[in-house]
């Protein structure tokens, strides 16, 4: 029944994360679309399994309720291979900076973020 959870919830995510691919490309200056739906994608995943986390920690959620959105949600909503992936055709046509940039500012938010929730959410 597990697999059952997490394949539901990677599936919810990954339609999630579809759709933040649309709403950038539409709304994003072509060239950062899909760098703005990726960074924005790992960065909620991150804010939200830290929320998942607290909640099977306190007893709050069930771990069917973790496996089905942690695990599954968070996993295929938050896309670090395509982060990764960027990031090299970043490097690879020259942008340096850029590739350094989006390496250290995706996971240094994404712990920033990680850390702070689960140190400040009061224990159970």
């Amino acid at each position: 029944m597990n697999y059952l959870y997490v394949f539901l919830g990677g599936g919810i995510g990954s339609m999630l994360r579809y759709g933040i691919s649309v709403f950038t490309i539409r709304n994003v200056e072509q060239k950062w679309a899909p760098l703005a739906g990726t960074f924005g994608a790992n960065i909620l995943a991150c804010i939200l399994l830290a929320i998942l986390v607290k909640g099977e920690q306190s007893g709050a959620l069930s771990r069917p309720a973790f496996l089905l959105l942690g695990t599954g949600l968070c996993g295929g909503f938050s896309t670090f291979s395509t982060f990764s992936l960027e990031t090299f055709a970043f490097w690879s046509r020259g942008d340096h900076a850029w590739a350094i940039a989006n390496v250290l500012v995706s996971v240094t938010l994404g712990f920033a973020a990680m850390w702070l929730l689960l140190k400040s959410w009061p224990s159970a």
